[in-house]
C-alpha cells in the first residue's frame, strides 16, 4: 500500500511538472532556428476581477501587472485590464543562446487599441537591453509614460506608441474599433547585438478596459554567433619525392673516358707550354 502511494506521488508530481507550457518560463531562448512564440489568448480560460488573476507564466510572461484578465468580449476571450484607470504591463525577456547575441527580433499584437479623445488612453512598447526597475505604481514605464502620453521625444526605448486619431511616426491607434486590428513594431534596431532584450508592452485606458484588448501577441526573433566562423584552411598538397633516375649499363666505360680525357688536356697544356 505504502509503495502505491509513493508511485501515486511521483506520477503527481511528474504531471505537474511537464503541464507547464514550453513557453512559461521566465525568459525566452532564441534557438537555432529562431524563435517564434504565440500566445493566443482565445485559449486560456476566462479568470475573476480579482488583483493578479493573470501570471506571467499563464502568457509566458518574465513579468506582468496585477491588472490583467481575460474576459469574454466580442464573443471571444481577450486579455484586458480589470481597472481601466490603472496602467498595466506585460514584460518579455527574450536571450540569445550561448555564444550569440540577438540580431532580428519583431512583436505583433492583434487586438483593440482604440480611444475617442486624444492623449486619453495610452499604448507603448518599451525595448532595452536592462531589466525595468521597480513595480507596481514606481515602475519605471509608468514614470516614462506619465511625461506626456503620446509624445516623441520619449526615452529611446520607446519603441512605438500610438496617439488616438493622430498621425505618428511610430504608430496610430485603430481607426475603428476594431478587435482584429494588427499592430507589428519592429524591434531588430534595440534587439541587435545584445545577448537579451526586455520588451515591455504598456497601456492605460481612462474609460474602459475594452478600448485596449488584446486576443494574440507574437514574438519572432533571431541570433548570429557573436564572432563569424574562421574559415577552414585547405591541406597543402603533399609535394611528390622527385625519383631516382636508375643507373644501367657497365661504369667502368665512363671512368675509361674520363681517364682519357683528362690526359689529352694534359698533353694539350704541354704543349702549349712550349
Amino acid at each position: 500500500m505504502n509503495k502505491l502511494l509513493a508511485l501515486t506521488a511521483v506520477v503527481a508530481a511528474l504531471a505537474i511538472m511537464f503541464a507547464v507550457p514550453a513557453f512559461g518560463a521566465n525568459a525566452l531562448t532564441v534557438s537555432e532556428d529562431g524563435l517564434t512564440v504565440s500566445v493566443n489568448f482565445n485559449e486560456l480560460p476566462v479568470t475573476n476581477s480579482e488583483k493578479g488573476a493573470v501570471k506571467a507564466s499563464d502568457v509566458g510572461a518574465f513579468d506582468i501587472d496585477d491588472n490583467y484578465r481575460i474576459h469574454i468580449n466580442d464573443e471571444q476571450n481577450v486579455l484586458m485590464t480589470i481597472d481601466g484607470y490603472n496602467p498595466a504591463w506585460i514584460i518579455y525577456k527574450i536571450d540569445a543562446p550561448e555564444g550569440q547575441v540577438l540580431e532580428t527580433m519583431k512583436l505583433r499584437i492583434t487586438g483593440r487599441i482604440f480611444d475617442f479623445a486624444p492623449n486619453a488612453n495610452a499604448f507603448a512598447v518599451f525595448a532595452k537591453a536592462e531589466p525595468f526597475s521597480g513595480s507596481g505604481a514606481d515602475c519605471e514605464l509608468n514614470m516614462i509614460a506619465a511625461q506626456d502620453r503620446g509624445a516623441e521625444d520619449r526615452e529611446d526605448y520607446c519603441v512605438y506608441h500610438a496617439q488616438a486619431n493622430v498621425d505618428s511616426a511610430k504608430g496610430v491607434f485603430a481607426e475603428a474599433h476594431d478587435i482584429n486590428t494588427v499592430h507589428e513594431p519592429d524591434l531588430s534596431s534595440s534587439a541587435k547585438g545584445h545577448k537579451t532584450l526586455y520588451v515591455a508592452i504598456y497601456q492605460l485606458t481612462t474609460g474602459s478596459p475594452e478600448w485596449i484588448e488584446y486576443k494574440n501577441l507574437t514574438i519572432e526573433a533571431t541570433a548570429v554567433n557573436t564572432e563569424p566562423d574562421t574559415p577552414a584552411v585547405p591541406d597543402t598538397p603533399e609535394v611528390p619525392d622527385t625519383p631516382e633516375i636508375p643507373f644501367t649499363g657497365d661504369s667502368s666505360a665512363v671512368i675509361l673516358f674520363i681517364i682519357a680525357a683528362a690526359a689529352v688536356s694534359l698533353v694539350t697544356l704541354k704543349k702549349k707550354a712550349f
